[in-house]
């Protein structure tokens, strides 16, 4: 049995990527230091002025005022500074000094930072040559020596929630928290205008311009309990600090909570005496306020965010909307004052209204005025930017404090300088602070790389960062953004994953770029993620690669490819005595040295979250005097997930007075949301007014971060915590997520209820719910789109698998009729579906679809329209291999197209190139030639003779030429093709493999097979560079060449390739794919050529069960594997056993296409032959008869398998001893090879030679020797006189002496 023909690639669309026009190449060695010369000396006579004074004059910026002169006297003084060996007052922070004194004592090293800081000063001296040369040399030689012992790197906290008196701090979040300030009593109706119509309209605003907005309102809600302890001041101070810039104040004709007025309008100072408590509480933290004890708290708050300050970013952005009278009697005089005071600077954003029902429209353009400032909407931020800043935003949160060892970041340095490419692994237990290095690390490798790319990368930061396909989306999108590609970052995860070595050679050639991976161990375990096969073994030139794991399965990957790694070690007790005091200077606390040794004595401590964590409780806590019991209360845990227990138990006890469960509910909802809640859904889902959250917000901000507005977990122990606590059972696990559904059904916001509420159905277990959600059509269109597509395959797998049918629900809500409520769009509706279908491969209903689309369309007679969609019902029965119904709608589409004055030329040649493919599938070789050579015309005369699309038609060609029997025409098109791929793209680019696959293949159907090794196997070399050892397209490569290796009669090798190619599938594709099924049934054949026939057996059947499985019994797959094992049994002549598999794979195939399709003529001669061999001639030549009617009807008469046809018919006429049929069979059987593939093709040597023996068995030796003379001359123009064919022709021509 002749094994299946290797199956050629003719790709309609390529997934190369173009360069682009006038790139940059960047040449990394371009910018060199250039050695300054030491400066003249000058003369002895000059006075030099004081030496205290030379290096502060120049760093306060007094230089600028000096003569040359003057400032030549500081260079010297400066220089004689930094050479002394004792500085009483330095300008310096620190200065260097060695570790043995002249005393023989030593002296503990500076931390790396701070020497940091040294450097960078004296760069700046003597960038302005305010020191010379040789003394800039000797001074940084010293700092550098000093840098080597440094053990210690800190990175010091700025804490912006709660010190922040000035504006100081710009944030790059987009996140907007207003705070409002208003007195309670009178502005009920101004607050409800605000929140309930004025901020929605903002909130659905924002949210399309990627901005979150929350308002803090503390008006409402303040507790008993906050207000006897007076820090009511405390939390509103507090919360305007983590606003700013945003403020809003609306005043009415009441003053607030204040200190009475007596009867002459004095203040009677003291007669409120919680709010005198109060007053003083808060002058503890805010001096200033001593001065207006007087005042109300709403005074106090307008002070502390605007007037205190009105130059600042706060008051330039705040908005005052001020209502009532200045002159009333019965309005405080302090009010009148203020809103004077208000009214009269110039700068603030002041508004007047009368009744709150004209409030609504003055307040929505006030605040969006500002908004437009800050956020406008042609700088919206795309997804990709918005995903990149959730990044920065997790990298800014790692980054507050760091301790380290310097020696870390020398390790990364120098390893990446380094020219073998190899990339760094950074491992060590969860909690050492893997992330914060890699944070501080790339934060100091972009300060000192503004131009390069550097694509940082932290799983586990957003929702779709722990996702293999999401990620590498992102990472392609990063490259193809900064390098200006023009391809479009596939969707399929097969395509993603595919695709993704292909933008790092593009990368490569572009001017590389550093990628940071953190938290592999992070990454979701489908798609076999952690064992790193989508990662090229073999990074191309350029490509830095920096990443961090826990140990486990990527470590160990990691160094079986002999990547290089570096484990963060536990803190050392000295690094833990840096951390304690740096961390708690930071707060103006210090520790006594019995306390300090506690901590750093207690092993756990070594662990620098578990380390970081303890000293943040520490912090909060109020009670020197207590201090030692609460530290050995926290130090009985012994990992960080019991220390955050202690943790939460300290917030329930500080905050449970609040309201009941507040912490257990907070949590569990961060918990089991998709990727973190906004403050306002945090708030609206548990009803909690802003004076309740926001105290607990603020005591939780180093455990609860923001990552691109939303709430989620500092750390992943964290969550083990949480889930320890408050979430043991599915039962509250499941209740929580019931409220996230509940709110997300109902919100406004399509956008988080697509993210929230299927996520939140599919983990309860909800699948019929899920089912309904997914096919609610207006669900379905958004799901559909961008990333969010990968969820949607999901979903739509689990609905499948429990048989909630949701294609038939989906087509219950399809408008295949017309418009309707639910569908505005109709055609673009069934588009969308079409494609969404066509993806996962259920052509039928896609069909249904793109029809009705189609009908749509030419009703609207708009025929440019019509055309695009009748090219896309052409392709999804092309899919489908209903190539008969296809035809017709590609030259209807082309009908138009190609009279369309404005038509997309690259369209219309891809077009033009979809029907080629479909006529060369067809078998109907001499209408494709023209077809493609139609389009190779247009893609010339748009791009020039080389380019991609050229590229692409020249392989369609090659492959076409090939199947025409034009082999040397066939590698004179592939060899361009491959010669301007390798120019467009490279030598060992991956299109340019598949070429040599294409181009091997053709030299193995023309039997050259020393020929056809050489394109196989760089191809497969290829492949591995790119992908690394194991990888899909490396196992296809293995596969040809075993097929190779078969038909050269290398039996061993070819069965050791096929072996590895079955290892690596199995390994690659789990043990149901069509891949391997595919392996199986060629390995299958192999077996039978080596007479094997019961392991070929069980071989072949082991591939039918494999197609059973995934394919199911109704597709042409499981049809051929039957048919397959049929012939082989035909073989062993057990016809019996033969009869039915043939029988069934007929009655298969007609269910699938129909009574007339190509596939069922080829079952039919099947059946038909062995039927022949049985001797039912009758029966035999009913199923020739029937399949040569259904061929010619399809395919034309001038058609090879109609040839094949015939000469089995004259087989089966020969054996009924009717030799005038069977002569006249013979001989259309060579006429229609001729026809088809000309003169030179060996399937023309084949017929005559056929012909030939005829003749001779007739003994008319005139005829037999004509025609087998034709035949023998057909064999040596395409095979020559050495191959194996040739042999066979010489045993014969004896014969025809």
């Amino acid at each position: 049995m002749a094994p299946q023909k290797m199956q050629q690639l003719d790709v309609s669309q390529t997934t190369f990527i173009a360069p682009p026009q006038n790139s940059n190449f960047r040449d990394n060695n371009q910018v060199r230091s250039q050695a300054r010369s030491p400066p003249e000396p000058f003369p002895e006579s000059w006075n030099f002025p004081s030496l205290r004074d030379c290096v502060d004059e120049y760093l306060m910026g007094a230089s600028s005022n000096l003569s040359s002169v003057q400032q030549s006297q500081y260079a010297i003084e400066a220089g004689r500074v930094l050479e002394a060996p004792v500085i009483e007052t330095a300008p310096f922070e620190y200065l260097y000094q060695p570790s043995q004194n002249v005393k023989g004592l030593s002296t503990a090293p500076l931390p790396t930072n701070l020497i940091e800081k040294e450097i960078d000063k004296l760069e700046e001296l003597y960038n302005a040559s305010i020191i010379p040369y040789h003394e800039y040399c000797d001074r940084r030689s010293e700092l550098e020596a000093a840098k080597a012992h440094s053990s210690v790197v800190t990175i010091p906290h700025t804490d912006y929630s709660f010190s922040r008196g000035d504006d100081s701090f710009e944030d790059t979040s987009r996140n907007i928290r207003l705070f409002v300030s208003s007195t309670f009593r009178d502005m009920g109706d101004e607050r409800e205008v605000l929140m309930k119509k004025v901020l929605p309209r903002l909130r659905a605003l924002c949210k399309e311009r990627g901005v979150f907005i929350t308002s803090v309102d503390l008006r409402w809600g303040i507790t008993s309990e906050q207000t006897d302890e007076g820090t009511t001041i405390d939390i509103c101070m507090n919360e305007i600090d983590r606003c700013r810039p945003y403020f809003l104040c609306l005043l009415g004709n009441r003053y607030g909570w204040s200190q009475p007025l007596n009867g002459d309008g004095e203040v009677m100072l003291g007669a409120d005496k919680l709010l005198q408590k109060t007053h003083e509480h808060s002058s503890l933290k805010y001096p200033w306020i001593k001065r207006y004890a007087d005042r109300s708290v709403t005074e106090l708050e307008v002070r502390h965010a605007v007037l205190n300050d009105s130059q600042s970013q706060t008051a330039l952005n705040s908005i005052f909307f001020l209502r009532g009278s200045m002159t009333s009697t019965n309005v405080d005089p302090r009010l009148i004052k203020l809103k004077q005071e208000i009214m009269n600077d110039g700068f603030l954003n002041t508004n007047y209204y009368a009744r709150a029902s004209d409030l609504e429209q003055a307040l929505y353009e006030s605040l969006l005025a500002q908004i437009d400032i800050d956020f406008p909407a042609e700088a919206a931020p795309t997804p990709l930017q918005k995903e990149r800043s959730a990044h920065q935003a997790f990298q800014d949160s790692r980054s507050r404090v760091y301790i380290g060892r310097q020696y870390y970041f020398d390790t990364i340095n120098s390893h990446l300088s380094a020219s073998d490419g190899r990339p760094i692994v950074v491992i060590g237990a969860s909690g050492r602070g893997k992330s914060a290095f890699v944070c501080n690390w790339t934060k100091r490798y972009q300060r000192s790389h503004p131009s390069a790319l550097c694509i940082a990368h932290y799983i586990g930061s957003t929702a779709a960062s722990s996702d293999l396909g999401r990620m590498l989306q992102r990472i392609m999108n990063e490259i193809k953004e900064f390098y200006h590609l023009t391809q479009e970052v596939p969707q399929d995860f097969r395509e993603v994953v595919d695709a993704f070595p292909r933008y790092l050679n593009e990368a490569s050639h572009r001017g590389g770029m550093v990628l940071i991976l953190d938290a592999l161990n992070q990454l979701d375990e489908k798609n076999n993620a952690h064992d790193l096969k989508w990662l090229p073994r073999t990074l191309p030139d350029g490509i830095k690669l920096v990443v961090s794991t826990l140990p486990g399965t990527c470590d160990k990957i990691a160094r079986q490819r002999g990547w290089k790694t570096m484990e963060i070690q536990a803190l050392s007790q000295s690094e833990r005595r840096t951390l304690v005091v740096e961390y708690m200077q930071i707060y103006g606390k210090t520790l006594t040295e019995n306390y300090l040794e506690m901590i750093i004595s207690a092993p756990q401590c070594e662990n620098a979250l578990f380390l970081r964590t303890l000293l943040e409780e520490i912090r909060v806590f109020g009670q020197f005097e207590n201090l030692e019991s609460k530290l050995s209360h926290y130090l009985t845990a012994r990992t960080p997930p019991q220390l955050f227990a202690l943790s939460f138990q300290r917030l329930t006890d500080d905050f449970g007075g609040l309201r009941k469960n507040l912490l257990k509910d907070v949590l569990s909802l961060l918990w089991v949301s998709r990727k973190g809640l906004t403050e306002n859904e945090l708030q609206e889902i548990l009803s909690l007014p802003s004076a309740i959250w926001s105290p607990l917000f603020i005591a939780m901000s180093e455990s609860i971060v923001s990552k691109s507005g939303y709430l989620t977990f500092f750390h992943d122990y964290m969550r083990q915590a949480t889930k320890a606590m408050y979430l043991s059972s599915k039962r509250d696990v499941d209740q929580a997520r019931e409220k996230l559904i509940a709110y997300f059904s109902t919100v406004a916001d399509d956008s988080r209820k697509l993210e929230e509420v299927p996520y939140q159905l599919e983990n309860c277990g909800k699948f019929s719910e899920l089912s309904m959600f997914i096919t609610t059509l207006s669900h379905f269109r958004e799901l559909y789109k961008g990333e969010s597509k990968f969820d949607l395959y999901r979903y739509w797998r689990l609905a499948s698998e429990k048989n909630l049918s949701p294609s038939k629900r989906l087509f219950q809500s399809l408008p295949l009729n017309g418009a309707s409520p639910s569908s505005p769009h109709p055609a673009k509706d069934l588009s969308i579906v079409a494609s969404f279908l066509e993806d996962i491969g259920s052509y039928s209903d896609a069909e249904t679809c793109a029809v009705a689309a189609l009908n749509m369309a030419v009703s609207s007679k708009n025929k440019r329209l019509a055309a695009n969609k009748r090219v896309k019902v052409g392709y999804i029965y092309r899919l489908a291999g209903k190539y008969a119904k296809a035809q017709p709608y590609y030259k209807e589409a082309l009908k138009y197209m190609e009279n369309d004055p404005e038509q997309d030329q690259r369209k219309l040649a891809s077009a033009i190139n979809s029907l080629a493919i479909l006529s060369r599938l067809q078998g109907n070789y001499e209408k494709a030639e023209p077809l493609y050579e139609k389009a190779l015309s247009i893609r010339r005369s748009l791009f020039g003779r080389v380019h991609e699309d050229v590229a692409e038609s020249l392989n369609s060609l090659g492959c076409l030429n090939q199947d025409m029997g034009r082999y040397s025409i066939s590698e004179n098109y592939l060899l361009e093709a491959i010669e301007q791929r390798e120019s467009l793209c490279g030598v060992g680019h991956p299109d340019v493999a598949m070429s040599l696959l294409n181009l091997g293949g053709l030299y193995l159907d023309w039997s050259k097979y020393s020929s056809a090794e050489v394109p196989y196997t760089r191809a497969l070399t290829i492949y591995k560079s790119v992908y690394g050892e194991s990888h899909p397209y490396v196992a296809k490569s293995l596969h040809s060449l075993a097929g190779l290796a078969q038909e050269m009669g290398e039996f061993d090798k070819a069965e050791s390739l096929y072996r590895d190619t079955l290892k690596m599938r199995t390994t690659l594709l789990g043990a149901d794919h069509p891949d391997l099924a595919l392996t199986f049934n060629d390995y299958a054949v192999l077996l039978s050529r080596q007479e094997k026939l019961p392991e070929a057996i069980k071989v072949y059947e082991i591939a039918r069960d494999i197609r059973k499985k995934v394919l199911g019994v109704r597709h042409p797959d499981y049809a051929q594997s039957l048919k397959n094992i049929a012939s082989l049994y035909q073989d062993m002549k057990q016809y019996d056993r033969a009869l039915p598999l043939f029988k069934e794979g007929l009655a298969i195939t007609e269910q699938v296409f129909g009574p007339r399709h190509q596939d069922v003529a080829t079952s039919l001669s099947n059946l038909a032959g062995l039927l022949q061999l049985q001797g039912k001639f009758g029966e035999a030549s009913g199923h020739y008869e029937r399949s040569l009617d259904i061929l010619i009807s399809l395919l034309g008469k001038d058609h090879a398998d109609v040839a094949l046809t015939l000469n089995d018919m004259a087989v089966l006429r020969y054996r009924q001893s009717k030799f005038s049929e069977a002569e006249n069979l013979y001989l259309r059987a060579l006429a229609t090879y001729e026809k088809v593939f000309g003169e030179t093709h060996h399937n023309v040597g084949d017929a005559a030679i056929n012909v030939g023996l005829f003749y001779l068995s007739q003994q008319d030796m005139v005829n037999a020797r004509k025609y087998f003379g034709k035949g023998k001359t057909v064999y040596l123009a395409v095979f020559g006189p050495t191959h194996e064919k040739m042999k066979r022709i010489n045993t014969l021509e004896p014969r025809f002496a």
